[in-house]
């Protein structure tokens, strides 16, 4: 125990808090549609936190909406071009990209 762990929070943080819990549940039962409702409130109260943008992309890959998932994860690469996942995420972008062109 830390006495931090007292300290008075604003309703900002414990919203987000609240959000990150519900993320956790909806994703543990793997309701992907609640998930990304949550992570698009998650964005409204920080519309650059880069890891809520993939989390949004991959989502979207998840629910089989290829090219908005496409603009998001570019997003997300443009947000943060050194993250750690970036090769992930580019290996990801190229087969999405095959996959719509198998589509069409």
């Amino acid at each position: 125990f830390e006495s931090r762990f007292l300290a008075a929070v604003g309703t900002r943080q414990i919203l987000f808090r609240m959000l990150n819990n519900l993320k956790g549940v909806y994703l543990t039962s793997q309701q992907y549609g609640k998930v990304l409702s949550v992570v698009e409130r998650l964005l409204i109260l920080d519309p650059k936190a880069a890891n809520e943008v993939r989390d949004r992309g991959l989502l979207l890959c998840q629910l089989k909406r290829f090219p908005e998932a496409m603009l998001v994860l570019e997003r997300y690469l443009r947000l943060k071009p050194a993250a750690e996942d970036a090769e992930v995420i580019r290996d990801h972008l190229r087969s999405l990209r095959e996959r719509v062109a198998s589509l069409n």
